[in-house]
């Protein structure tokens, strides 16, 4: 779920490159570093942060060496204005991943792309959970604003970008995940106080009717 776009780039008449845009991770912890903002402006305020989903260039490899570079340029020019026109709202930050083991990111750093860390490694397996791979991808972020990593975490937010604020969270978990999972643990350890009780009544003294 969440809000979507695509973008061709044509050059000559002719489409060279297909981008899509989609929902942020939830919580990545370099680029929630880097922007310097609390759990509960994450939450509020992730929609504005958008996430380069495909890139995909339709030439063959080698035809147009910096052809690559350019097409991410012009899509993310055009990406605030459009997003605002088809959604209401002006995001503020694009994030992107490459794999390391195959790709350097040059397109990303000719296109003023900074590499910020890495994902966690893990793959989905199902709607809500994921696995180990054992593979982080790069993370890469590029604002699309001057003064995007400021506004992310300022006290207010500018008109252009306040329909994009989720409801602000009921609470906060005061924990961290370490500590969630030695809590889990006492949990488990916990005596269970129902085995206590072993009394036993007969059906009649339980019945109120005749």
């Amino acid at each position: 779920m969440g809000d979507y776009l695509r973008q061709v780039i044509a050059q000559g008449g002719q489409a060279v490159a297909l981008l899509v845009w989609g929902p942020a991770c939830y919580a990545l912890k370099d680029r929630d570093r880097w922007i310097g903002w609390s759990a509960v402006q994450r939450v509020e305020r992730l929609k504005l942060i958008v996430q380069n989903r495909r890139f995909l260039l339709l030439t063959p490899k080698g035809q147009a060496p910096n052809l690559a570079s350019q097409a991410l340029g012009a899509a993310l020019r055009a990406l605030p204005g459009q997003w605002r026109d088809r959604f209401g709202y002006t995001p503020l930050l694009a994030e992107s991943f490459t794999d390391p083991e195959a790709y350097a990111g040059t397109c990303y750093k000719a296109s003023n792309w900074e590499a910020v860390g890495y994902s966690a490694g893990y793959s989905r397996h199902r709607a809500d959970f994921y696995l180990p791979n054992d593979r982080p991808k790069r993370l890469w972020l590029r604002p699309l604003s001057a003064q995007a990593r400021q506004t992310l975490r300022a006290a207010q937010l500018p008109e252009e970008c306040r329909a994009g604020l989720s409801a602000r969270p009921s609470g906060t978990l005061p924990v961290n995940a370490q500590q969630l999972d030695s809590l889990l643990e006492v949990f488990w350890k916990a005596p269970d106080p129902r085995k206590k009780n072993r009394a036993h009544y007969p059906r009649s003294d339980r019945c109120c009717g005749p």
